[in-house]
């Protein structure tokens, strides 16, 4: 069986977390999926720095 990234496994759990009715929380969705609340919070965290990081490879792919 393949193993699923943990970066893969926050955002599953940031996509859950929008979701208005969801009855989990945070402490019980990163124990599901067997990943840390810390590494979580580290996730979101660092999402501008993803983000920016991604327009940057796009433009460099485009020129």
């Amino acid at each position: 069986m393949k193993k699923i990234p943990a970066n893969a496994k926050y955002q599953i759990i940031y996509d859950t977390m929008q979701k208005n009715e969801n009855l989990l929380n945070v402490r019980a969705m990163c124990e599901i999926a067997g990943v840390s609340r810390s590494g979580y919070y580290h996730y979101l965290s660092m999402e501008s720095l993803r983000r920016e990081r991604e327009e940057i490879d796009y433009e460099y792919r485009m020129v």
